[in-house]
């Protein structure tokens, strides 16, 4: 009887069609060089200089033995054909950078994708991403050093002469008191906030990306536009920050065209703008939430995502647990500034979420509280012949609502993401209790 067997090939390796190669992270905070990968689906992922070779070599051109051969060149050092094919299949297909191999489905689920907690939800598009990168290049020439240091320059010159020849609190009282003012202000902070957006989009064009799309959506418990600059990974550090503080620069100039417009018409309108402008400036930069402060620290310290790194971090200091290499392959300084970072985040936001969620019953109930009273105000407006007070009442209304459907959707996201990670973790004591132990028989 013929006893002979044959060996299955090995499955072809190809890199994953839509997978860009984008060179080396500019500034990365590792110790050791990192290098970017963007898939198809725009997730851009940090690999070794090794792993990229590897990707770079597997593009269907050559067999497994050609590869090694043309990484092996790249990277000075020997890689087998057979070392080859196990970082292909334990570190790029898990990342869902390969081909999968023929007859086997395509489990898209499987290929990792980044799911902050604190994220935009519910968003919808406003400018399609054809249509950015033209705006981007209409407001790129602001990024030119002439204006840059005149805004900079003006904006403080502006807030002294301001602050001795205005008075806020009367252009406050008008706002307030007026329907048509308070609408002209929130219509004119809803054009201002779009122009924070073409600010990240300038900036990009002007470093050489592509921004993609303007959108809309919910963050945390406020509404919030975005801009998605995706492709500002594969620019220089520099590039990356001009992106950044694209959108604080832009409002800045927001505030400054405000204040030049109050100084020269008295219009209690502009003012109140330019202040408001200029507190939305001061919030973005903060770096504790993702906005523009956020991603300007990880784009400084070289780490695209610093929430990424709140797990590791506080796992490490525990007693007995060994550090991350996530943390432990940072360099030193960087290592430093994130732990502080974290140290000081998690006391500021895990109370605040916690806080917010379990007063949702009581938010719920003021929210539609305050929607019959501005039901109420409406029908006001509409028996008096006041269009404005009718329009503002439903604005007022519609903003009420926000909060409590923001706070809503992130109890489910709390409660879903706490419900898997509890079936996970009984699925993974269920499989060590099976496993068999070995025996003298068996081999350790």
């Amino acid at each position: 009887m013929q006893t002979a067997m044959t060996a299955a090939a090995p499955a072809p390796l190809t890199r994953r069609a839509g997978v860009t190669l984008a060179g080396a992270y500019d500034g990365s905070g590792y110790e050791q060089p990192r290098f970017l990968v963007v898939r198809g689906d725009g997730q851009a992922i940090q690999v070794t200089r090794v792993l990229y070779e590897v990707l770079a070599a597997l593009d269907g051109t050559c067999d497994a033995v050609a590869a090694s051969a043309a990484v092996s060149s790249k990277i000075g050092r020997e890689l087998t054909a057979d070392g080859l094919r196990l970082l292909a299949e334990q570190k790029l297909r898990p990342l869902g950078l390969l081909d999968d191999p023929p007859g086997v489905a395509s489990p898209a689920q499987a290929a990792p994708v980044a799911d902050p907690l604190l994220r935009v939800r519910l968003h919808a598009t406003l400018l399609p991403a054809r249509w950015v990168p033209r705006l981007g290049r209409i407001f790129a020439p602001l990024f030119h050093p002439v204006p840059v240091v005149g805004v900079v320059a003006l904006l403080p010159a502006l807030d002294v002469y301001l602050l001795f020849h205005a008075s806020l609190s009367a252009a406050m009282r008008r706002v307030i008191i007026e329907p048509a003012d308070l609408l002209a202000l929130l219509g004119v902070m809803v054009v201002a906030a779009l122009f924070h957006e073409t600010g990240h989009a300038a900036g990009c064009v002007r470093g050489g990306g592509r921004p993609g799309a303007i959108g809309v959506g919910l963050y945390v418990i406020f509404p919030a536009f975005y801009t998605d600059v995706t492709d500002a990974y594969r620019l220089s550090r520099r590039g990356r920050l001009r992106t950044d503080l694209g959108g604080v620069y832009f409002s800045a100039i927001a505030a400054v065209c405000a204040g030049v417009v109050h100084v020269s018409t008295g219009a209690p309108v502009a003012l109140v703008v330019c202040l408001l402008a200029q507190t939305e400036l001061a919030q973005q930069l903060l770096p504790f939430v993702r906005l523009d402060g956020y991603f300007v620290l990880g784009d400084l310290i070289g780490i695209p995502d610093p929430f990424g790194r709140v797990k590791p971090i506080l796992e490490g200091m525990l007693p007995g647990r060994h550090i991350d290499p996530q943390i432990s392959q940072l360099r030193r300084g960087v290592r430093i500034t994130v732990t502080v970072w974290v140290l000081l985040v998690v006391p500021l936001l895990a109370p605040g979420l916690a806080l917010l969620v379990w007063q949702l019953p009581t938010i719920v109930t003021a929210t539609w509280a305050s929607i019959l009273h501005q039901w109420a105000a409406a029908q006001a407006g509409w028996a008096a012949g006041n269009p404005f007070a009718v329009i503002l009442a439903a604005v007022a209304a519609a903003i009420a609502a926000i909060p409590a459907v923001c706070l809503a959707f992130l109890g489910y996201t709390l409660l879903h993401r706490a419900a898997r990670w509890a079936v996970n973790r009984g699925r993974k004591q269920r499989d060590t209790t099976h496993q068999p132990h070995p025996t003298g028989d068996d081999p350790p």
